[in-house]
């Protein structure tokens, strides 16, 4: 939710076929409320009219179950016409695991569109960046749904980030959904196998947020191509 839910709301909206696949059940995160996030899940699919999927893998495991992940996943991608993943930089070690497993996994030739996301980490600016704004009102009512994994003052700073971060891509303060479309597998496959640099930005180093969000000054305004 925190990388696609303006996509995935904008896909609900034309009637597409939408399967969201759970790697994990999120079992290691609990916020203060508590809650279920497998349930909450299921909740959210039924309601956007998508099916909900579950892997059944360990929260926080995944790098270890990779072959098998890219197996179980092989599956979803037949017949598919567009993939949403989140990307091999993101900082999440399980994201990461994801992404590297569906590279993996998909097709050698054919026309699988795919698209790569970032829930905290920002997209660099050697990405050709495709995008999705609107307001935060669609958000806001997804995000009702995950109580176990979101807090009122999470779902603020994950807000005012975007903002933030369409401020210096764009020129313009919107809230922006951003994405990168993946072109050429093999090279991305071989990026993604590549481990993070140590100076990579996550969000609670923010020292490092303050040097990309300057390095960012530094590009000029190109990324203008929408979804």
């Amino acid at each position: 939710m925190y990388g696609a839910g303006l996509l995935l709301n904008s896909l609900v909206a034309i009637g597409a076929a939408v399967t969201i696949v759970y790697a994990t059940g999120g079992q290691k995160y609990r916020t203060a409320v508590g809650g279920d996030r497998v349930e909450e899940a299921k909740a959210f699919a039924n309601h956007i009219k998508a099916e909900a999927c579950f892997l059944g893998f360990g929260d926080g495991e995944l790098a270890q179950s990779e072959d098998m992940l890219t197996k179980a996943v092989q599956d979803f991608l037949r017949g598919a016409e567009l993939v949403v993943v989140p990307a091999y930089s993101d900082y999440h070690p399980d994201h990461r695991a994801l992404s590297r497993a569906v590279l993996r996994a998909l097709p050698p030739t054919g026309r699988l569109r795919v698209l790569m996301y970032c829930t905290s980490t920002p997209l660099w600016p050697e990405h050709k960046i495709v995008y999705l704004q609107d307001s935060f009102t669609a958000m806001n009512k997804f995000f009702a749904f995950y109580r176990s994994s979101t807090s009122p003052r999470s779902i603020n700073s994950f807000k005012i980030t975007r903002i933030f971060h369409a401020g210096r891509y764009l020129g313009e303060r919107v809230f922006w959904e951003p994405y990168w479309e993946l072109e050429g597998i093999a090279n991305a496959r071989q990026k993604a196998e590549r481990a993070l640099p140590s100076n990579f930005p996550v969000l609670h180093k923010p020292m490092r947020w303050r040097k990309f969000i300057k390095e960012l000054r530094s590009y000029k305004k190109n990324y203008n191509e929408k979804v």
